[in-house]
């Protein structure tokens, strides 16, 4: 079944190590840990559905990956993003995926270090 996170091997990790921990400011904050990078995986809920827009997600639509990666970056409220490249589609997950299952065209993006700088 596709509605579980697949092994290592069924992913490519972003590993972008980003190690500037000497700042001590609270206002401006932004998240410098990874994600893990599930390429061709949609976020899922663990039963498989999609989650709810604007309870589970927040839609942003006509943003490239990187804005979308931006986005979710700089809101400590974001647990993970979801691109859909075919719309330009962007999910902004305001709650953890549970899962992510096998879909052409999506990728999900999961961040997996929570220290902010």
């Amino acid at each position: 079944s596709d509605d579980h996170y697949p092994d290592s091997e069924d992913h490519k990790p972003d590993s972008d190590d980003h190690k500037d921990d000497d700042k001590d400011e609270h206002e401006d904050l932004t998240y410098i840990g990874d994600y893990h990078s599930w390429y061709g995986y949609a976020c899922r809920l663990r039963d498989g559905g999609k989650g709810e827009e604007d309870y589970h997600y927040d839609l942003y639509k006509h943003v490239d990956d990187d804005d979308c990666e931006h986005i979710c970056d700089d809101d400590h409220d974001c647990y993970a993003w979801e691109y859909k490249k075919s719309k330009d589609q962007c999910e902004i997950w305001k709650r953890p995926p549970e899962a992510v299952a096998k879909k052409y065209g999506y990728d999900c993006h999961i961040k997996y270090h929570s220290y902010y700088y």
